[in-house]
């Protein structure tokens, strides 16, 4: 199982600095939308991607470089989970959308029909958040098969939690 929690966290980590790359190079840009407030928050929506990205930097930074897989795996669980959080506040808001160079004028100008890169990274957010609460799931359904074994030591597998 761990090598599918090794493989998971290195795509994710590969799409998550990828994301905020974007992400900030859409900052630099300064589209007239990034000074309107994020109806959610109600901050500017430069200051929200800005924040974003970091958090995106900071979770791949982690998943290359940290030691603990399952806590990889568990930062990427998180770091999904506010996204779809702060997506249903969207709808149930009430907002609309408008054209977001949110990430930035690179993936703007390719052609796709409006609103193509919003469904995208919803199936990229729905699809590492299940990913990770599978394999979050798998690795405590056999941590607690481990410990009521006997003589299990709760030890588990090598990875860390």
């Amino acid at each position: 199982m761990e090598e599918w929690a090794g493989w998971f966290v290195r795509v994710l980590a590969g799409l998550l600095w990828l994301t905020a790359t974007l992400k900030m190079i859409s900052v630099l840009q300064g589209d007239p939308v990034l000074r309107w407030r994020d109806p959610v928050f109600q901050v500017p929506n430069r200051n929200l991607l800005v924040l974003g990205a970091c958090a995106e930097w900071a979770v791949a930074a982690y998943a290359v470089w940290g030691r603990r897989l399952w806590r990889k795996v568990a930062l990427i669980h998180g770091l999904a989970a506010c996204w779809l959080v702060y997506r249903g506040l969207l709808k149930l808001s009430g907002f609309k959308g408008y054209d977001c160079p949110c990430l930035g004028p690179v993936v703007r100008d390719l052609p796709f029909e409006e609103g193509a890169w919003s469904v995208l990274l919803g199936w990229m957010a729905w699809g590492s958040f299940l990913g990770a609460s599978l394999l979050l799931g798998a690795h405590a359904w056999r941590q607690a098969r481990s410990n009521l074994e006997p003589g299990g030591d709760g030890a588990g597998s090598a990875g860390g939690g």
